[in-house]
């Protein structure tokens, strides 16, 4: 009786060791998680991209955080519009990411100006009308806006020790990567859905475990990284943070779906795409509802890696 008692103790222990080690490690993790955003928040450029957007216009808000994510290489090719064009939504209870995908050629309704491409609504400085155009379309209210300038990008590839895309060859490194995001004729690849393949593989490397354990590795790459971006006014250093810890403790499942094209056309000496709007209209109210699940049960080849082929 007496050794069982003391094996019990020890036990105990035991699990109070492991509890009090899983409490510090934790710790370890919350405090550089906000020593690494407080350094690199002061790397980050802030834009205003709700200024010009009438209040009484916009949707509803929702319990869903939704951010509106554009790949940017107008320093380097000053002519070219917004490319990669992503609505990232996590659901209310913070367990599910969507990222839908819209094509950059998408003919749509630009508040203002009328029917062009969705892309011609951005702008640098201001991507206030692109997020006004999306809205409209889609009657999903925007959070907050982040762009990303792949002018900038190949060292965070590099931060990452590479990415992996079959797609591309295999292994590539910053040169590489930046290669591949540029297509140089129209037969490639788009450049926007290039610029998607990156940026999933890298997001995907910053919150993976063996990141996440490397500090100087994960700091490296969270220093690069906010040098390549451009957030609107209203995230705030608190809502880094929290992005930070989420990928730290909580990694959401996530699923990527392309907006349906019904038809691609040419008007004059540029190529359009209309969007089903039957298909289009039941994923906008998905994401609205936080339902995107049962419409990618419904409609598979919408999925990412399905449309990819």
């Amino acid at each position: 009786m007496a050794k069982s008692t003391t094996s019990r103790r020890r036990g105990g222990r035991i699990l109070q060791f492991a509890a009090l080690g899983v409490a510090l490690l934790s710790g370890l993790v919350v405090a550089s998680v906000f020593l690494l955003t407080e350094r690199i928040a002061d790397n980050i450029v802030r834009i205003p991209a709700f200024d010009s957007i009438a209040a009484g216009v916009r949707p509803p808000d929702t319990a869903a955080l939704t951010v509106l994510l554009i790949g940017d290489d107008t320093r380097v090719e000053p002519a070219a519009q917004g490319d990669a064009i992503l609505l990232v939504q996590l659901s209310a209870d913070r367990d599910r990411a969507t990222i839908v995908a819209l094509p950059d050629d998408s003919w749509v309704e630009i508040p203002g100006r009328g029917a062009d491409t969705i892309a011609s609504a951005y702008s640098e400085d201001d991507p206030s009308p692109l997020v006004g155009a999306v809205e409209q379309l889609t009657a999903v209210h925007i959070d907050h806006v982040v762009t990303v300038d792949f002018a900038r990008f190949g060292p965070v590839v590099d931060a990452t020790h590479g990415i992996d895309l079959p797609q591309a060859g295999g292994h590539l490194d910053g040169a590489a990567a930046l290669v591949y995001v540029r297509p140089q004729s129209d037969a490639d690849l788009g450049r926007a859905e290039r610029q998607q393949d990156v940026l999933r593989a890298v997001f995907g490397k910053l919150a993976s475990p063996t990141t996440l354990t490397d500090l100087p590795a994960y700091y490296e790459l969270l220093e690069q990284l906010s040098r390549s971006l451009r957030l609107d006014t209203t995230l705030s250093d608190g809502n880094l943070r929290s992005a930070a810890l989420m990928a730290a403790f909580r990694r959401p499942d996530v699923m990527s779906l392309v907006a349906p094209v019904a038809d691609r056309q040419r008007y004059g000496t540029q190529s359009v795409a209309h969007l089903d709007p039957v298909r289009s209209a039941e994923l906008w109210t998905a994401l609205r509802s936080d339902e995107t699940a049962d419409y990618a049960a419904l409609h598979p080849q919408d999925l990412r890696d399905a449309a990819s082929g």
